[in-house]
């Protein structure tokens, strides 16, 4: 994988011997490539180079010129502009992104991060200025990780490599470790690791022998309004700046391809893929279930992709399908260490590795190393509008507030919210946000009937989640709900850690399938005008994910545009887990040994489940959030705690 790490001391000591062997070893990954250092008196950097953009043939990193050190992972995709800013006359077709970053951070220092698009991280050391910075992108698709110790500062590019060196201590987090299991996100800093730091999303830190500061460069803006004095113009810029992003995501050394599912952010991403690149082909890549799976589809949703997948190619002459299933054992049962290895964290879609392997595999026998995806698309793209009731209800829009309840329940948005009732609608998304937190706490003990609100999805022993404040971190995030008082746009900006959780899983198909995800609706430009339009362009008559739906018209089928049901993501996992059954049982059974994992999970709980394993499908189906979320998720977790005390760590 495309990757850096390395190591600046300001205490004028020589760095350590064996550094660079031992963060080259811990930068390996599925993709090929070649590893080159950069070792001066008082500092040290390693780059491993795959070949992914056109320009990566002419890149040889590290950087040194001009007193300045540089490495840099990613792709700017405003490589014409920051030329023509920094007035360079350098032939582009043969300038790799990591000259221009250079010479951006040359030109603007820290300020240089604010005037790039696209996914990135670098690390510089100006060694006139005797200071090193680390920055990355909006959403920390590229994440960077540092140290801080005595006198030195270690930085990696993945968390393997930030710990890969004796210097930086191995702690975990226990914090954060609750979180996970908690299914809730940590703050974007924190890591696994106790004194082990993330860069966090839009943030630059710069570090001197005298401390270390933080700049963050780009935030949402609440105050931004984009008007225009008809709805088919929001469609139209919407998908002009939709377009342009998708373009940029398209340059890559080899053809690029697509994943697609009848959903509205796929099939919004792909369609706009296959006329950017016309009459170049384009693949694309669907997961289905296994054939002779007895699948149970959740009320709401829809089991196979096939049908609405093939709707969409068809009206695309340059677009080809591919359709795989994911078979055998995957691996994040048969060497779970394997993904701890590249990450150095556990798992959250445990059950859904399978599948992403399978996508990932037919990918690269495609002869790509990029797959688009469109996993950022539900709190943007195609936000389903229904928290703007609340806005409805703090500005005395009441008349349209009844409307679209009266709407939601009627049918119009979908099974989602058709199963309650227009004035169950009302309270849950119009009343409830405004509750002070200690009324949500009570009503969600209520509503759980459980001694705390984790314990129905969750492994965790009680006295654990207790001893490290999850239920404080839960109400602080709106108690399983949203913020009390924030409103449908604060509402929306909370969803981003979860739907943006994809820079781990990023990194993990970079290092461990040696493909890179590239995300169009993670662009700035496009993120801020979908932010700054009016609600009511996503909710509409009770019809959610109203501006997607439009923007499809013409590009899609009639069929995809107005589907209300979601996609099941591997849904034959009840089949899965009966096959792994004696393997989790055993374990089970290993957990029982560790003190750590003694503490942390609630392992009687995880053999109770094993023991009352469900006689079929439908039974576990009813019981899904049990088996997926607490026992799945639940010895993975351990799993990673056997991995951690082994040594691993």
């Amino acid at each position: 994988m495309t990757g850096f790490a390395g190591v600046v001391r300001f205490d004028d000591a020589a760095v350590w011997d064996a550094t660079a062997e031992r963060l080259a070893t811990a930068l390996d990954g599925a993709m090929p490539g070649r590893t080159h250092s950069l070792r001066r008196s008082r500092y040290l950097f390693t780059h491993r180079q795959a070949v992914i953009l056109p320009e990566d043939r002419y890149d040889q990193q590290p950087h040194r010129a001009d007193g300045l050190a540089l490495c840099f992972d990613g792709r700017i995709d405003n490589r014409e502009e920051l030329a023509k800013r920094l007035s360079l006359s350098f032939d582009l077709a043969k300038t790799p992104d990591s000259l221009l970053v250079h010479a951006a951070v040359q030109r603007w220092g820290v300020e240089a991060a604010e005037k790039m698009r696209g996914d990135f991280a670098f690390a510089v050391w100006d060694e006139r200025q005797r200071q090193l910075i680390l920055g990355c992108d909006i959403f920390a698709q590229r994440p960077l990780f540092f140290y801080r110790g005595a006198g030195f500062v270690v930085f990696a590019s993945t968390l393997r490599a930030a710990v890969a060196i004796p210097q930086v201590p191995r702690e975990l987090n226990e914090a954060v470790l609750a979180d996970f299991l908690a299914d809730i996100f940590s703050p974007p800093e924190q890591t696994f690791y106790r004194e082990v730091w993330r860069v966090a999303p839009a943030s630059v830190m710069t570090f001197t022998e005298q401390g270390e500061r933080q700049t963050i460069y780009w935030q949402p803006d609440p105050e931004r309004r984009v008007r225009f004095s008809s709805d088919s113009e929001y469609v139209e810029a919407a998908r002009e700046l939709l377009d342009r992003s998708v373009s940029a995501r398209l340059r890559a050394a080899d053809p690029v391809v697509a994943a697609l599912t009848g959903g509205l952010d796929s099939a919004s991403v792909a369609t706009s893929a296959a006329r950017c690149c016309a009459p170049q082909q384009l693949n694309t890549v669907t997961v289905l279930p296994e054939s002779d799976a007895n699948l149970v589809a959740k009320p709401g949703h829809y089991l196979d992709e096939r049908p609405l997948v093939e709707a969409i190619a068809a009206m695309y002459p340059n677009m080809v399908p591919h359709f795989v299933v994911a078979e055998g054992r995957p691996l994040i049962w048969t060497n779970p260490q394997a993904y701890f290895d590249i990450t150095g964290e556990p798992v959250r879609g445990v059950l859904n590795m399978g599948w992403l392997a399978a996508a990932t595999d037919q990918v690269r026998a495609l002869g790509s190393r990029v797959l688009l995806v469109g996993d950022f698309g539900n709190p943007t793209w195609s936000w389903d509008g229904v928290p703007s009731l609340s806005t409805m209800l703090k500005t005395g829009h009441w008349w349209r507030l009844l409307r679209e309840a009266r709407a939601l329940a009627a049918g119009s948005g979908g099974a989602r919210w058709s199963r309650r009732t227009a004035g169950r609608l009302l309270w849950h998304e119009a009343v409830r946000p405004f509750l002070p937190a200690e009324v949500r706490r009570g009503l969600l003990h209520r509503r759980q009937k459980a001694e705390a609100p984790w314990q129905c999805f969750s492994a965790m022993r009680l006295e654990f989640g207790r001893e490290q404040g999850v239920l404080e971190r839960m109400l602080k995030l709106g108690g399983g709900q949203r913020d009390s008082g924030g409103g449908a746009w604060r509402q929306r900006i909370q969803s981003f850690p979860a739907s943006g959780a994809p820079h781990y899983r990023s990194a993990l198909l970079r290092g461990l399938r040696g493909v890179e995800t590239r995300d169009p609706f993670t662009d700035r430009n496009l993120l801020e005008f979908l932010l700054a339009i009016p609600e009511d362009q996503y909710l509409r008559d009770g019809q959610t994910r109203h501006l997607a739906r439009r923007a499809l018209v013409g590009r899609a089928p009639e069929r995809v545009i107005e589907n209300r049901l979601a996609d099941m993501q591997c849904p034959e996992w009840f089949n899965r887990m009966q096959r792994e059954r004696p393997y989790l049982e055993m374990e089970i059974r290993r957990l029982e040994a560790l003190p750590l994992a003694q503490r942390c999970l609630d392992l009687p709980r995880l053999r109770a489940l094993i023991a009352d394993w469900p006689p079929d499908s439908q039974a576990m189906a009813a019981r899904g959030a049990e088996y997926r979320a607490v026992l799945a998720r639940g010895i993975h977790f351990g799993q990673y705690v056997n991995w951690f005390e082994g040594g691993n760590g």
